[in-house]
């Protein structure tokens, strides 16, 4: 039975990163196609967590893993959405040192506009666990492409940087933590991408 459950788990665990994989690399020619499959498979995935029996996911040791799951799952999706606010908040709260869910509540944090926590969250998830994926994401929040300049402007305002050199320490911050990313791992392509995208910009 123990084992059973396990395997339950475990399912979950893999068909919420496998929808992280399919966002992360799916691009059809209509975007919308991706929203449509990125929901539909969401709504599977829950429906394999939901198969848990309720007793089991409040246990102590399965709640914090639960309500990460749960949030990771409905943020899956561009949009913001509370939900996946709410039980990602849950599951740092229940089990602090959960670095993906820290990780999970700052993208979501970030959707909705709240800079400054967002970039809290992702501190705390380096703090957790450093991870080059993770470095790669936080480099990227720092700074972002000429393409992107008005989410760059929104972040300036939202943080209260005004002053070039202000600007110029974010810069700095973005190429640390996109080295420190490539130094545990040379061959990970989207390190150096981060780098020399932030390069460009000085």
């Amino acid at each position: 039975m123990a084992a059973e459950e396990e395997d339950v788990w475990a399912k979950a665990t893999k068909v919420a990163d496998d929808l992280y994989e399919i966002r992360d690399t799916f691009f059809p020619q209509n975007a919308d196609d991706k929203t449509s499959k990125l929901q539909h498979e969401s709504d599977l995935a829950l429906n394999l967590l939901d198969s848990i029996p309720a007793e089991q996911r409040k246990l102590p040791a399965r709640r914090a893993a639960y309500e990460y799951l749960r949030g990771k799952i409905l943020d899956v999706v561009p949009d913001y959405r509370k939900e996946a606010e709410d039980h990602l908040s849950k599951a740092v709260k229940l089990n602090p040192s959960l670095g993906d869910a820290w990780l999970c509540l700052g993208n979501c944090i970030w959707k909705k506009g709240d800079l400054t926590s967002a970039k809290n969250c992702f501190n705390l998830a380096l703090s957790k666990s450093l991870l080059v994926i993770l470095l790669c994401i936080v480099s990227g929040y720092l700074w972002s492409s000429e393409a992107n300049l008005s989410v760059f402007e929104l972040k300036i305002s939202l943080l209260g940087i005004s002053s070039a050199d202000n600007q110029a320490e974010m810069v700095e911050e973005s190429i640390q933590h996109a080295r420190e990313a490539i130094t545990l791992d040379v061959k990970d392509g989207n390190s150096w991408c981060k780098i020399l995208q932030t390069c460009i910009m000085l």
